[in-house]
């Protein structure tokens, strides 16, 4: 893994609503113009939150009455890619800045968070892979047919260069990535279990769902860990091996976040723009 020539700032959060916890990763990202470390985010959504990407169509989302009813939220990220249901889960998010890798590219970030991220789930006692499509034997056409199908609105049904698999080569984080001039923020979904194989149920009749092995941390080991279990193993491991320091939200980015919530995730205009 690429050194950073300063120690993360680990920011371990209790659940919050999809629009704080977008809005939070987005003044992070927003924040790093100013010389800072980076950024580890560990976090999870309540209540339960169905993500679409920044360019996802919201016609992929076809059933607004069965979210209500299950009081599933829905927002749409600062970051591309497809649909990811936030439950059972536990969410990273990995700000850097240009001062942090070099070259500073969307692959080069990629592939720093990619390591990072295996280093973390192993203390979940996965044994993950890097997904590298331009240098391994291991590319699309033997991967499962899950992949084949670019319509369906399942983040899960896609797979990018530096994502991670598990141990039958089936995508176990679904990750997004944004970059500006100044910096990258990656964020994505370490599911606990296989509950978020439910998404397909809110997908449009458009986007036929494919069929799909569900992937997660308890078909991987064995273990079935909580939210705060889980949570409290990678912040371990973040700050006694990764050499990481617990921080908190400054003060300029909790004011940063509350306007981003009340003026784009809170707004309908921007969950549709699509």
């Amino acid at each position: 893994m690429h050194k950073t020539n300063l120690p993360f700032r680990l920011l371990v959060e209790k659940k919050q609503s999809g629009s704080r916890n977008m809005a939070v990763d987005e003044a992070l990202l927003l924040s790093m113009k100013n010389p800072c470390p980076p950024i580890l985010r560990l976090y999870g959504f309540k209540p339960t939150c169905l993500s679409i990407g920044r360019f996802q169509n919201r016609e992929d989302i076809k059933n607004n009455a069965l979210l209500k009813k299950h009081n599933i939220l829905l927002v749409r990220r600062p970051t591309g890619g497809k649909a990811v249901l936030h439950i059972n889960e536990i969410t990273y998010s990995i700000i850097l800045s240009q001062n942090h890798i070099q070259p500073f590219t969307k692959r080069t970030a990629y592939r720093f968070s990619a390591n990072l991220l295996i280093k973390l789930i192993s203390s979940l006692g996965v044994h993950g892979n890097i997904y590298r499509n331009h240098t391994s034997k291991l590319d699309h056409t033997n991967l499962q047919p899950q992949y084949s199908n670019s319509l369906d609105g399942n983040c899960y049904k896609h797979i990018s260069e530096y994502e991670i698999l598990g141990k039958k080569k089936l995508k176990l984080v679904g990750s997004a990535q944004t970059t500006t001039r100044f910096a990258t923020l990656q964020h994505g979904s370490i599911p606990l279990s296989d509950k978020y194989g439910k998404i397909d149920s809110f997908l449009s009749a458009e986007t036929p769902p494919s069929r799909i092995e569900i992937v997660s941390v308890e078909s991987e080991t064995g273990t079935l860990y909580t939210f705060r279990s889980a949570q409290k193993i990678l912040y371990n491991t973040a700050i006694h091996e990764l050499g990481m320091k617990i921080s908190k939200l400054t003060e300029e980015e909790q004011l940063l976040a509350e306007k981003l919530e009340q003026t784009k995730y809170n707004q309908a205009n921007w969950t549709s723009i699509k």
